[in-house]
């Protein structure tokens, strides 16, 4: 989350000196109240992308054990006050500060030098290599491509960061809500098909 902080640190700087000298005209940033129903959207983006992904997870990683460090976190944190600030920091702040990075700068950026499809593929590939800072991370390197090439593609069609920002909060609020209530939706998915029981993976849960 630091190193996060300090790339917006970076872009609002590099705004100041060669843009406008405002995120919203330079990388898009904007929220709309009509851009909400994204929490909505991106708890199905997150769903659907993870039921792409279950077979391929089912065939390739069976035998693969890899729990994130986030989940590692959020099983370490009981009380309610530390699970409000891990809700605060994965459903609101990272969504904002990753969008304004990946979305607004580098998509913005990308898109000068080359075609506006291409610009959203490197962008996501960006968006889900960068997650590998945390190895275990390797499960989801496919699940956040495909969800770094949504969120490019809603940035591009609504020229902000609104609907993207939600979004990424309704992908990171499913994924919250798997962390924290993980035992009892492992305790299901044991009683799941093979391919229902993969989706547990993406979020290192079995």
């Amino acid at each position: 989350m630091g190193q996060s902080g300090a790339a917006l640190a970076m872009v609002w700087r590099i705004s100041m000196k060669s843009g406008n000298g405002s995120l919203r005209q330079d990388v898009g940033l904007a929220l709309r109240g009509r851009d909400t129903i994204g929490i909505l959207m991106g708890v199905g983006l997150q769903f659907a992308v993870a039921l792409l992904m279950a077979p391929f997870i089912e065939i390739f990683f069976s035998d693969v054990d890899a729990q994130q460090q986030v989940a590692d976190v959020a099983e370490s944190t009981s009380d309610a006050g530390g699970r409000l600030v891990l809700v605060v920091l994965f459903v609101v702040v990272a969504p904002f500060i990753e969008e304004v990075i990946f979305r607004g700068a580098m998509l913005s950026w990308l898109a000068r030098k080359m075609s506006i499809r291409l610009a959203v593929v490197v962008q996501a590939a960006a968006f889900a290599l960068v997650h590998l800072i945390d190895p275990d991370a390797i499960l989801a390197v496919v699940s956040l491509f495909l969800l770094g090439i949504a969120l490019g593609w809603a940035a591009q069609r609504r020229g902000s960061l609104s609907l993207p920002i939600f979004l990424h909060a309704g992908v990171n609020l499913t994924a919250v809500v798997v962390l924290f209530w993980g035992d009892e939706i492992v305790d299901r998915l044991e009683e799941a098909p093979e391919g229902v029981a993969a989706l547990g993976r993406l979020f290192g849960l079995s």
